[in-house]
């Protein structure tokens, strides 16, 4: 997409790249309800971009979704995000926010710079870099299978942090 565009890959659809991003985004919005993969699944430079994920996005070998760039990145997942060489989820030096509904993203999310927000209610990943600058983390649910660096402290807090409920404790 040349300009800032909504674009939405419906349950029956995909969006396959075999040697380029499978989307490459100049920021607007991106809802995807089927499946995205490329050597990068979701490329996005320039503008703010919002991602809303209830299916798979896959990177063959590189993120699942990586921004370059001061912008700011909103990503909403219910899905998978996968990234085959360790980082799923990479965003740059804007206000980024990253909200796990459920799902699952393998491979480490890794927001960049600037004030960064990280909530999760359900599903697992595997581990969370809040980059530097302050940061904002809240878990009410699921499950960080790895580390966890808070970029305030600039240290790993915890490995392998999982929400308790009241389910669990009786």
């Amino acid at each position: 997409m040349a300009n800032s565009a909504s674009f939405s890959n419906a349950a029956n659809a995909g969006v396959v790249s075999q040697q380029a991003s499978g989307i490459s985004a100049n920021g607007g919005t991106l809802n995807n309800a089927r499946s995205i993969s490329g050597t990068t699944g979701v490329s996005i430079a320039n503008t703010a971009e919002t991602i809303t994920n209830s299916s798979t996005i896959l990177g063959t070998s590189g993120e699942g979704i990586v921004a370059n760039g001061k912008i700011n990145v909103s990503i909403t997942n219910t899905g998978t995000i996968v990234g085959v060489a360790g980082v799923a989820v990479r965003t740059d030096t804007g206000s980024d926010t990253f909200n796990m509904n459920g799902g699952t993203v393998t491979g480490q999310i890794r927001q960049g710079d600037g004030f960064d927000a990280f909530t999760m209610t359900a599903g697992q990943i595997d581990s969370l870099d809040q980059g530097d600058g302050t940061d904002m983390f809240n878990m009410s649910g699921g499950r960080i299978v790895g580390v966890f660096i808070k970029a305030t402290l600039n240290q790993p807090l915890y490995s392998s942090i999982q929400a308790q409920t009241a389910a669990d404790s009786s």
